[in-house]
């Protein structure tokens, strides 16, 4: 299992705070895997049967849902949705992780902006000697700033317009959507919407975790941004 991917997930942990995609993923997944012949064996190898594959993803989803519940004996599961996950932009953990970080770093660019222009119009109206001084130092710490965001705004674009797309299309693994209901730690019942990518033993050692309440908007901004870098992004 490629561990970047792995590395990828905790990234959106930390930085986005919940990660990661409701019917968005679906989008990024071709659902046409028979196109390929090593993928359709592969999938038919695993799991030929699809009450297999239904049971195997409910039992696998409630170990993974349960082992992060106050009270996992309250769990209830309400669904469970499944269909094959193929390699592509939003299963390349390079490429989210550079979104992800591209996100964040442009948005510190454009603070750091403000902060310049402001800075900077303050001072050109008001600044003379040294009694406006700490106008002209917030200005330069801005164009400072500004200056060490760049490179590093360049090297993630880079690395999403140059993704290694010889892998698109190949059968990674199970893309499950799950919906549950469980009590919390102050007794109130609570639903809960997550999206597992598992490996294509439908294993608990999954390649990503999204939260469809809390990550979908996250999760669709990077698509955004990865669409707009690899110049297919059409804004409606």
């Amino acid at each position: 299992m490629n561990k970047k991917l792995l590395y990828a997930i905790l990234i959106f942990s930390l930085i986005i705070n919940t990660i990661l995609l409701g019917i968005l993923a679906y989008n990024s997944f071709s659902k046409k895997s028979d196109n390929n012949k090593d993928d359709k064996s592969s999938i038919t190898d695993v799991f030929e049967d699809q009450a297999k594959r239904q049971a195997m993803a409910e039992q696998t989803v409630r170990k993974l849902v349960c082992d992060n519940l106050y009270g996992p004996d309250s769990y209830d599961p309400v669904s469970t949705e499944g269909d094959s996950a193929l390699y592509g932009t939003m299963t390349d953990g390079d490429c989210i992780q550079a979104a992800a970080e591209l996100i964040d770093l442009q948005s510190e660019y454009a603070k750091a902006k403000e902060e310049y222009e402001d800075n900077a119009h303050r001072f050109k109206q008001m600044g003379y000697d040294n009694f406006f001084r700490e106008l002209r130092v917030a200005r330069d710490n801005a164009a400072a700033k500004m200056k060490e965001l760049s490179p590093k705004i360049k090297r993630r674009k880079e690395i999403i317009k140059n993704r290694d797309a010889s892998r698109d299309g190949d059968f990674i693994g199970w893309v499950v959507s799950h919906r549950y209901r469980a009590s919390t730690n102050s007794g109130a019942v609570t639903f809960g919407n997550v999206l597992f990518i598992l490996d294509k033993q439908m294993s608990p050692k999954y390649y990503f975790r999204y939260s469809l309440d809390d990550d979908k908007g996250n999760l669709e901004e990077i698509s955004k941004v990865i669409q707009k870098e690899l110049g297919v992004y059409v804004d409606n």
